[in-house]
């Protein structure tokens, strides 16, 4: 084989099929990224790979009845272990900073939004009249640039007051997601998904500000 043909690829870390959910959120240092979101940086998790590889669970975890039209996910509290990436970074999220408020007399604001990119077009999860039924011909939400930053006009954004404020977001947009069948998945996920977090805080000593996003 002729060498300048052969890649080569470094890895951090390869996660062999018997690792649990617990095992992925550990390896992959998730609480380590939202510790530093609270610190004052920004922060993205992404999941990249071929349709039907666990993408989905992985990062959600939930289950999804296969008696529903729809395959629609239900959040269920007894179904922990299963629970992937997403609620395990909420659920640690909003408990770091309950600890953060008494241990730096600081004062925490949680915002979430959640949107689909389907068929090159935005939409959001969170405005049910938007999401009634898709329509083909519809332009979608418009992506802008301002002041170094890109913002979805018209996006929905809500305060979170606990983790579980932000589970019922969370399942309210999952079954607004467009999914369907194929050969390699049943219920597969036919758009890209974007769950943003925006944590505010307030130093009550110094009077000063931070925003700071987890997507």
């Amino acid at each position: 084989m002729d060498r300048k043909s052969i890649k080569e690829f470094a890895f951090d870390k390869v996660l062999g099929p018997s690792m649990t959910q617990a095992d992925v959120y550990t390896h992959t240092c998730i609480s380590k990224m939202i510790d530093k979101v609270i610190e004052g940086y920004h922060a993205t998790i992404l999941v990249y790979g071929q349709t039907g590889a666990g993408k989905t669970y992985t990062m959600d975890g939930f289950h999804y009845s296969l008696n529903d039209k729809h395959n629609r996910p239900r959040i269920d509290n007894s179904e922990k272990d299963n629970w992937g990436i997403i609620p395990r970074s909420i659920s640690y999220l909003f408990n770091k900073i309950s600890n953060e408020s008494i241990l730096r007399q600081r004062q925490y604001t949680v915002n979430c939004s959640y949107l689909q990119i389907y068929n090159e077009r935005i939409y959001d999860l969170l405005n049910s009249s938007q999401l009634s039924q898709i329509d083909p011909a519809a332009s979608g939400l418009k992506l802008r640039y301002r002041a170094g930053n890109f913002t979805v006009d018209n996006l929905y954004t809500f305060e979170c007051k606990s983790a579980q404020d932000v589970y019922l977001l969370l399942q309210f947009g999952l079954k607004n997601r467009a999914v369907a069948g194929h050969k390699l998945n049943r219920t597969s996920s036919r758009s890209h998904s974007i769950l943003c977090l925006t944590i505010e805080s307030f130093d009550k000593e110094t009077q000063v500000n931070n925003s700071n996003i987890l997507g």
